[in-house]
């Protein structure tokens, strides 16, 4: 029977080899042919150059736009105001731009601009670095004060006063002019009229200076031997920078992921928004209360928003929340035991307490509104704007910020009940590896925050009395050095500035490239740290993580000090990079946004987050993730999603 069932399928089994050498052979082949791919395609060090070029692309022109507008006030000396009004400026940056490496040859007759190469700047110990030129936009303007009676539309439909602040602007006529006001400067003149103070702008100019020079990383887009066919070395790949003749390189650095939410229980129960930025950080907490009428002591839940600490509820309702039964469905908990509606009744307790009429969402705003303006550093904006600034960034409209809050909730009270875990910081997934075009942005916001500092006391010199603003030479007011030298200061040192605290610096991010062999050569270019507080309290730190596996090689670390904390990535581990947002593929294979949703669609189907951000849901998440999957397979979506 063996041999009838064989002959009826002999054409499959004629294609099958059954010898084992043949086998070994064919595998050995592929093997080799999918490495030799691979390295030909991402190669050894493509995290190191695709952060670089993705930062001078686009993360330099997004961090001079985030820098937004700085004012220069006068110095208000008596003695040296003059006969004219108090002047002031408005100094903001345009287009960004970075050229290729050039240095001055000075050995002819003429000087004249050639092109550095790294060559070039390791026998003359120079720095391989390119200008960095910007638009620079300058407004000067004087304050005019007018009586309210008089800032009306005039009977020829034109306004009087012109400039202002954006949201500031009063109503105009049909010549479409509108005359604005500057907020905070309102008061009341000696007829009791109330007095406006406007902007008239007296001269403007826009220039391109020079910022500094910002080092570049070899086989960049930046670098010649980019374009070149032949470089100075066939087995050089680049992935470092030339300081002063020496090769440096970046370090990676293992940074908690702060795109989503954080569960812990040490030293309480505590669920985290965290983000770089402290001002936009939202906790959630389980505090102790105390000893009411029907009350024996207990726990409630409280928020920390801008500095400011109250029960939650009070938060829901400003809101927009209407009732305790909506939040209970914003929050999504079916089922409350005994514990849960113990919380949930003193929170509501504690709120009643501490602002009466609470479920009056003008009286939650309101007392939210006092107590964030009272705090360590109040915003100046008004509450709905500094709640679409800080409070979820990522998530648009009140609504959605209180459905998300209420997974913040949902999240805290099941981690209570022990139905959820506790986030694992150790873990390689809740990990994100700052490289060169983070950590190089980082130091270069500080220098450039200095040398604005240095701009506007040199530029309030001018603004005093009959003097005039050097609008044709702007480059006389900034000082180029303060970034040239402080980034180069950074790469010498090895001490670069903290991803939180802005006085303090670390070290351990910049090393020398050693080139003893090229294996160690591509291990210092491939080689990651973990920053934590001290080294001989690293805790589980140092320990090897299951989540290791396929992404670092946890045994090649120094040893002393850093033993643990220093690792290498695997040899085919790669690092994603940043893509745009998928959001119109994922409605288009079935996921519901988030603002269409009523609330009791919210709980009863799965949610979709991304970035750490809420966006939608999806009502059948297994066709969602085929969906997805063959989206993504098949290269309309980003792989690396």
């Amino acid at each position: 029977m063996a041999d009838v069932a064989s002959t009826s399928q002999g054409p499959t089994d004629m294609d099958i080899d059954h010898d084992p050498e043949s086998q070994i052979e064919k595998l050995e082949k592929f093997s080799k042919e999918a490495a030799r791919a691979f390295f030909e395609e991402y190669g050894l060090i493509s995290h190191q150059i695709s952060s670089y070029n993705d930062f001078v692309e686009h993360g330099i022109q997004e961090l001079f736009d985030s820098l937004g507008e700085f004012n220069v006030e006068p110095g208000y000396d008596p003695s040296k105001k003059g006969d004219s009004a108090w002047k002031h400026a408005t100094i903001s940056f345009g287009k960004v731009k970075l050229e290729r490496p050039t240095f001055w040859n000075t050995k002819g007759d003429v000087p004249e601009m050639v092109k550095m190469t790294p060559r070039h700047a390791r026998l003359q110990n120079m720095t391989y670095s390119a200008p960095l030129m910007a638009e620079m936009k300058i407004q000067v303007y004087t304050h005019e004060g007018s009586d309210k009676g008089k800032t009306g539309p005039s009977s020829s439909g034109k306004v009087s006063h012109q400039g202002g602040d954006k949201g500031k602007t009063g109503s105009s006529s049909s010549s479409g002019k509108v005359w604005c006001s500057d907020k905070g400067k309102t008061g009341s003149s000696s007829s009791g009229k109330e007095t406006y103070m406007g902007r008239k702008i007296i001269d403007e100019e826009t220039k391109e200076i020079m910022i500094g020079r910002i080092p570049v990383m070899v086989r960049s887009v930046l670098c010649w031997l980019n374009t070149h066919d032949k470089g100075d070395c066939l087995f050089d790949s680049g992935g470092y920078f030339l300081i002063k003749g020496m090769e440096k390189t970046f370090i990676a650095q293992e940074q908690r992921c702060l795109t989503r939410i954080w569960l812990t229980n040490i030293p309480s129960w505590n669920v985290g928004y965290v983000t770089e930025f402290k001002r936009s950080r939202v906790y959630c907490k389980l505090a102790e209360a105390g000893k009411g009428e029907g009350f024996n002591g207990g726990r409630f839940i409280t928020v920390s928003f801008l500095y400011a600490i109250f029960p939650i509820w009070i938060l829901f309702f400003a809101l927009g929340v209407t009732s305790d039964k909506e939040v209970l469905t914003v929050i999504g908990i079916e089922d409350l035991d005994a514990s849960l509606v113990n919380i949930i009744l003193a929170t509501i307790k504690e709120a009643g307490e501490q602002c009466e009429d609470f479920r009056n969402v003008a009286k939650a705003r309101e007392y939210v509104d006092q107590l964030v303006k009272s705090s360590k550093f109040p915003p100046t904006e008004p509450f709905d704007e500094y709640v679409d600034k800080y409070l979820f960034k990522g998530i648009e409209g009140m609504r959605d910020k209180a459905l998300f809050l209420g997974y913040m909730v949902k999240c805290l009270l099941l981690g209570f009940l022990g139905k959820r875990k506790c986030d694992n910081k150790d873990d390689f997934r809740n990990k994100r590896l700052d490289r060169a075009g983070e950590l190089i942005a980082r130091e270069l916001r500080a220098h450039i925050w200095h040398a604005e500092k240095r701009m506007i006391k040199s530029m309030q010199r001018d603004l005093c009395g009959d003097r005039e603003l050097r609008l044709d030479d702007l480059d006389h007011y900034w000082d180029s050095s303060i970034v040239t030298n402080g980034l180069n200061r950074a790469f010498s040192t090895g001490a670069w500035c903290h991803p939180y605290k802005r006085t303090e610096r670390c070290s351990g991010i910049v090393a020398n490239v050693r080139r003893t062999n090229p294996l160690q050569m591509m291990s210092d270019l491939r080689k990651s740290r973990q920053q934590v507080a001290y080294a001989g309290k690293a805790g589980d730190a140092r320990y090897p993580n299951p989540s290791y596996w396929g992404k670092l090689c946890f045994l090649s670390t120094p040893d002393g000090e850093n033993c643990g904390l220093v690792k290498n990535l695997s040899v085919t581990a790669i690092v994603s990079s940043k893509i745009t947002s998928p959001m119109d593929h994922l409605v288009s294979i079935g996921m519901v946004k988030l603002n269409t949703v009523s609330l009791t669609d919210v709980n009863t189907n799965d949610k979709v987050f991304l970035n750490g951000d809420w966006v939608g849901i999806c009502p059948d998440a297994n066709e969602f993730v085929s969906n997805f999957r063959s989206l993504r397979r098949s290269k309309i979506i980003n792989p690396q999603v």
